[in-house]
């Protein structure tokens, strides 16, 4: 979104950012100089009265707006977006979609829900844009017709070196335990990821297989999110305060990917993650589950 948002050209789009919350993105938007409207019932999880109240307020924006052109970026807002732009009488409806929700960890009759909201989501927009190959295929054959793959990319990125990455990051651990030792005299193998402490992203796989390694090792994580608690009471179960750190939301945190040994990733369900190929840019080796889009990015044994 904020790639978007800030590489249209002005000349060409007047661009506003619909949002829900005040986090990094609305701060990076503001920075850039995007006008955004928050939105006041948009959330992440699932509520009835919630989801009306934002199909309403979505049909009054874009009313008042008159936009040309309206881009969905999440399952949710996918489904709810497009029929109020239809509602709303908005030219042009895209949505991309960075993954389906029917891949995640939910019971059957939710999944089967989730795929019949996908199939009309794509219905009710012009055009449907897949980040990766798979995630297209992952969709009825009768939709795909609809559907293009335009996958992520990166601009150049600024990366600190080895050591810069390590001393600060080294830093932000000691901020969180304070009982640590210096891990920069220790010199062990820094393993790492950034990650929201999400059920999909499957962090609790790989703190086990961190816990089976008898080695000297690090595992650094950077990244916030609502599992915070239930993987910092297996950290301790496992024995493993001095090895594995949540050091929460780092700013500009692919630039420490030097850092690194190896970078993870553990996800159950990705679609094209950026993460990989912010990696790929700083030259550093991957362990990855095989799942999703996953295998477009990594050659196996290779990369």
């Amino acid at each position: 979104v904020f790639d978007i948002a800030t590489n249209t050209p002005r000349d060409q789009f007047d661009t506003t950012v619909l949002l829900g919350g005040t986090g990094d993105l609305k701060k990076k938007l503001e920075g850039a100089g995007v006008k955004i409207l928050l939105l006041k019932n948009s959330q992440r999880d699932i509520d009835t009265k919630k989801e009306f109240g934002l199909l309403f307020e979505l049909i009054k924006i874009f009313k008042k707006e008159k936009p040309d052109i309206i881009h969905l970026n999440s399952s949710k807002m996918g489904f709810t977006g497009a029929l109020a732009g239809k509602i709303a009488g908005v030219k042009k409806i895209i949505f991309t979609a960075h993954g389906w929700a029917f891949n995640e960890n939910r019971s059957f009759f939710s999944k089967c829900f989730f795929r019949i909201l996908h199939n009309i989501t794509i219905m009710l927009c012009d055009n449907t844009i897949a980040v990766s190959e798979i995630t297209k295929n992952q969709i009825g054959k009768s939709f795909r017709k609809k559907i293009v793959v335009i996958r992520n990319g990166l601009r150049d990125m600024e990366l600190k070196n080895r050591d810069s990455a390590r001393e600060m990051l080294h830093i932000k651990i000691l901020q969180r335990n304070t009982k640590v030792s210096s891990l920069l005299s220790e010199k062990p193998t820094w393993i790492g990821t950034i990650s929201e402490l999400h059920t999909t992203k499957g962090l609790n796989y790989a703190i086990e297989a961190i816990s089976k390694i008898k080695s000297n090792v690090i595992f650094v994580v950077m990244g916030e999110g609502e599992k915070r608690k239930e993987l910092e009471e297996q950290i301790v179960k496992l024995g493993l305060a001095n090895k594995v750190f949540l050091i929460g939301h780092v700013d500009m945190a692919s630039s420490y990917l030097k850092a690194f040994n190896i970078i993870t990733l553990s996800s159950i369900t990705e679609a094209l993650p950026y993460i990989l190929l912010e990696a790929g840019y700083s030259s550093v080796p991957v362990v990855a589950s095989d799942v999703g889009g996953i295998p477009e990015i990594i050659e196996n044994n290779k990369t």
